[in-house]
């Protein structure tokens, strides 16, 4: 989505209800905050997630835009508080927007769950993270990532792990969070049409 978007398809589509994940930010103008509280003050029910959609959610819900899932509460933790957590990279229409970088905090999601299951010490964890939180955010792929941890002389088990948290055992959170923001709305659907 990007700046008037939202308007639009209120005032031409007659929407009730809308769920914002993504969104432009460099390309084109971003959703606007007084766009996501003006809908809000005329009763559409927003919902966000993922990306975009949690950045807006973590800065309007307190006006009523409703927040879903692991990012959006690490937003409003104060966990995470960086745009470029949720950025990358992506190709185009014709690639059907096929990543080609890796968000932060997939990347977070992906060395959480290495932590876990015992594949990465907590230590080495906060390593990489660093190492790819200081990596402009095109630029965070794999190989990039990797090769920094070669610089920064992880060892060659912590590089293995790390290569296997950023492939094979891979977390896309914004995904999954997406999917959660589809889901949540059904509820409020019903209420909506019975009013």
């Amino acid at each position: 989505a990007q700046q008037g978007d939202l308007l639009a398809s209120v005032n031409q589509s007659g929407a009730n209800i809308i769920g914002l994940i993504a969104g432009t930010f460099h390309q084109n103008l971003s959703v606007w905050h007084n766009e996501v509280c003006y809908l809000l003050s005329r009763g559409v029910v927003i919902y966000g997630a993922s990306s975009m959609g949690a950045l807006r959610a973590t800065e309007t819900d307190r006006f009523g835009m409703i927040g879903v899932g692991k990012i959006y509460r690490w937003y409003k933790d104060a966990f995470i508080n960086g745009d470029d957590e949720v950025a990358l990279l992506h190709g185009d229409e014709n690639t059907g927007f096929h990543p080609l970088s890796l968000p932060l905090v997939n990347i977070r999601a992906s060395v959480e769950s290495a932590v876990s299951n015992s594949r990465l010490s907590e230590d080495a964890a906060a390593q990489l993270i660093e190492i790819a939180r200081e990596i402009y955010y095109p630029d965070r792929q794999v190989e990039v990532i990797l090769r920094r941890c070669r610089e920064a002389q992880l060892s060659d088990m912590q590089q293995e792990s790390a290569r296997l948290a950023l492939t094979e055992d891979y977390i896309d959170l914004k995904k999954a969070d997406a999917r959660e923001m589809l889901v949540a709305p059904r509820g409020v659907s019903r209420v909506i049409a019975g009013r």
